[in-house]
Order: C-alpha cells, then sequence, then structure tokens
C-alpha cells in the first residue's frame, strides 16, 4: 500500500432500510446525526424526507 486511506460511503433516504450499522447524518448538515441499525428504516429529517449519509476510511483498502 501506498500509506493513502480511502473513505467508504454509503447514503440512503428517509424510507430505505438502513445498510449499515452505524453513526448516519444527513447532508448538508454535519451536526444532525442519528445511530441506526441495519435493517431499520432511515428517517425523516425535521420532518422532511432526508439522504443520510456514513463515512468510514478505511486505511486497509
Amino acid at each position: 500500500m501506498n500509506g493513502q486511506s480511502r473513505a467508504i460511503r454509503l447514503t440512503a433516504s428517509t424510507g430505505d432500510h438502513c445498510p449499515r450499522t452505524g453513526l448516519w447524518w444527513v447532508r448538508g448538515d454535519e451536526e444532525s446525526t442519528i445511530f441506526a441499525y441495519q435493517g431499520t428504516l432511515m428517517p425523516t429529517h425535521q420532518g422532511l424526507r432526508a439522504e443520510w449519509s456514513w463515512t468510514v476510511s478505511d486505511p486497509a483498502l
């Protein structure tokens, strides 16, 4: 490896099943975080549909 890490990014919209357990945040509002379990439905944000993001840096990639 060359010492660089790559980010793994997943997205899910309100009503989608959560693809991965962990901390998720609304795109454009990184201070709004939730903890969601894999398989649960992604919620609304402030009563509106939202696109949720999950990212982790993995130096092994």
